[in-house]
C-alpha cells in the first residue's frame, strides 16, 4: 500500500465526501481512491467512511482521524515546502478559488508572470461565488471583503479600496448629474448583487461615515461585476465600482466620478487560507507575489 497516497486520498475524500471529487483533485480513477481507502481502513482496522450508493460521509472514528490527519500533512507539506525553497525551487498544486470578478479583473493579468517566476508551480483555478464551507477544500481562495465582512477565517490583505459611484460622460449629459445621493432615485442604476443589501436599496457613507440609504430602482441587476462595467461604460447607468477597477477610466475620461466624497464601502481584496500555521510555502509565494503586484497599482 502507497501509504502516503492512501492518507492522501481519505483526506480528499473526507473533505468532499465524494470518490469523484476527490479522483478529481488528485487526478486518480475513484474506483482507485475507493481503494486506497479501504486498504487504509484495513491497515487501521477502524472504519472510516460510511458507504451508499448515492453518499459518502465520514463516521465518528473517520471524523477524529482526518482532524488529526490534516494537521500532519500540513506539517509534511510546509517541510516539503522548505526543502524545495532552500534548494532554490518551488514545486507543487496550488490549488486557487476565485470569485469571478476577482479572477477576471485582478488575478487574470498577473497569472502569466506567476507563472513564470514559479515554472515548477500548477495553479489549480476555480472560479465561482465563495461558500466558505468551500475554503477548506483549496490552500488559497481569493475574495472581495466588504467593511460589514465578519468571517472568522485566516485572511491576508492583498489590497484596500473604495466603492465608489461612476458613470459615462454621456450618461450624465443626458440625464444630469446627481447632486446629492437621493438624486440616485431618479437615475438607471446599474447594481451588483449583494449579501447585505436589497437591489432596490442602496447604501452610502459619507468621509465621516454618515450612512445615506436610498431607494432606487435598478434598470440592471447581476452577480457579475463585468456586466455591470461594460453598460456603465456605454452610457446606460450609474453603478458602484471599487476604486482600484476603475481608476484607469476615470484617469482616459471614459467614466466620471459621481458624488464626489460619497463611497458605496471599503473593500478588501483577501487571499483565505485554512490555516496561518502550516501555510505551505508555495501558497506563501502565490499570497507574497499578489501583495507585491498589489502595491505596484496606482
Amino acid at each position: 500500500m502507497d501509504r502516503l497516497l492512501s492518507l492522501r486520498a481519505f483526506q480528499a475524500v473526507g473533505e468532499l465526501s465524494s470518490f469523484t471529487a476527490a479522483g478529481m483533485r488528485l487526478s486518480l480513477d475513484p474506483s482507485k481512491v475507493s481503494r486506497l481507502v479501504a486498504d487504509l481502513e484495513n491497515h487501521l482496522k477502524v472504519q472510516l467512511l460510511h458507504r451508499t450508493t448515492r453518499h459518502v460521509s465520514l463516521t465518528q472514528s473517520g471524523v477524529l482521524y482526518l482532524e488529526d490527519l490534516t494537521r500532519t500533512l500540513q506539517e509534511l507539506d510546509a517541510a516539503e515546502s522548505r526543502v524545495k525553497r532552500e534548494s532554490g525551487t518551488l514545486a507543487g498544486p496550488l490549488r486557487i478559488l476565485a470569485e469571478p470578478n476577482v479572477a477576471e479583473m485582478f488575478l487574470a493579468p498577473r497569472l502569466g508572470t506567476f507563472m513564470a517566476l514559479h515554472p515548477g508551480i500548477l495553479p489549480e483555478i476555480s472560479v465561482g461565488p465563495v461558500d466558505y464551507a468551500d475554503i477548506q477544500n483549496f490552500d488559497v481562495t481569493l475574495m472581495v471583503a466588504t467593511q460589514d465582512f465578519d468571517e472568522e477565517v485566516v485572511a491576508f490583505s492583498i489590497l484596500q479600496s473604495s466603492g465608489i459611484l461612476v458613470a459615462a460622460p454621456g450618461y450624465l449629459q443626458s440625464h444630469g448629474i446627481p447632486q446629492s445621493p437621493y438624486d440616485l432615485a431618479d437615475h438607471a442604476c446599474l447594481v451588483r448583487e449583494s449579501r447585505h443589501l436589497r437591489p432596490t436599496l442602496l447604501r452610502l457613507y459619507d468621509e465621516a461615515d454618515n450612512i445615506a440609504e436610498v431607494k432606487i430602482s435598478p434598470r440592471l441587476y447581476s452577480k457579475n461585476n463585468r456586466l455591470i462595467l461594460q453598460p456603465c461604460l456605454e452610457g446606460r447607468g450609474i453603478s458602484s465600482q471599487a476604486e482600484i477597477n476603475v481608476v484607469e477610466y476615470i484617469a482616459t475620461g471614459k467614466l466620471v466620478r459621481v458624488l464626489d466624497g460619497w463611497r458605496t464601502g471599503r473593500l478588501s481584496l483577501a487571499a483565505v487560507v485554512k490555516s496561518s500555521r502550516f501555510l505551505p510555502e508555495v501558497t506563501r509565494a502565490f499570497i507574497n507575489f499578489l501583495q507585491k503586484q498589489a502595491m505596484s497599482l496606482p
